[in-house]
């Protein structure tokens, strides 16, 4: 949702869906359980607090899927022109757990985009049915050699604020409620 191109969703992939392709993905969608969990999950607005906690502690059920979809379509919309016109940027990750992140940014016209996903997190030791957030990242942290220091960056999933500090930001408070991170800034 924050890469460079046109975001594509298969009709009834809003929540977990492990079928096979043609055409074993071409049932009949419960477009009522869908509107009904839009619902709940819109309602927890732009600061969710301790209430994205459930959501994220039960993944299977896939709240937490379309809460993420829900937020970065809305993030798109609200800026067009950096996910449109933005230019991609690799971000480093340093520390104990750097090889278990991914994290880019999107930069256009003063505007920044930093996404931080988990990657290989068999590897992290994480219990299954759990997200890899907090603590388990250890030292791990983002490099944003062009954020300036002391800057606010706010994550549209979690809507916290975290601040730019020492060149980058620490995993362990960017995925302390979820387990993903789309921070921005500017505009």
């Amino acid at each position: 949702l924050a890469c460079p191109g046109v975001p594509d969703f298969y009709q009834g992939n809003e929540l977990w869906d492990f079928s096979l392709v043609d055409p074993d993905n071409r049932r009949a969608v419960d477009e009522g359980a869908r509107e009904k969990l839009l619902t709940e999950v819109c309602s927890l607005g732009d600061q969710p607090g301790e209430a994205l906690d459930a959501i994220f502690a039960a993944p299977e059920d896939g709240r937490a899927k379309l809460y993420v979809m829900w937020r970065l379509l809305r993030l798109r919309a609200a800026r067009e022109t950096l996910f449109r016109e933005g230019g991609y940027t690799a971000v480093r990750v340093a520390g104990a757990r750097a090889r278990h992140a991914l994290a880019f940014a999107r930069r256009h016209a003063g505007e920044l985009c930093v996404t931080v996903v988990p990657r290989l997190m068999v590897g992290l030791g994480v219990a299954t049915g759990k997200l890899p957030c907090g603590a388990i990242w250890e030292d791990t942290r983002i490099e944003l050699p062009f954020a300036a220091e002391g800057s606010g960056l706010v994550d549209a999933i979690t809507g916290r604020e975290h601040r730019v500090e020492a060149g980058g930001l620490a995993l362990a408070a960017l995925l302390g409620r979820a387990s993903v991170a789309v921070l921005t800034s500017g505009g």
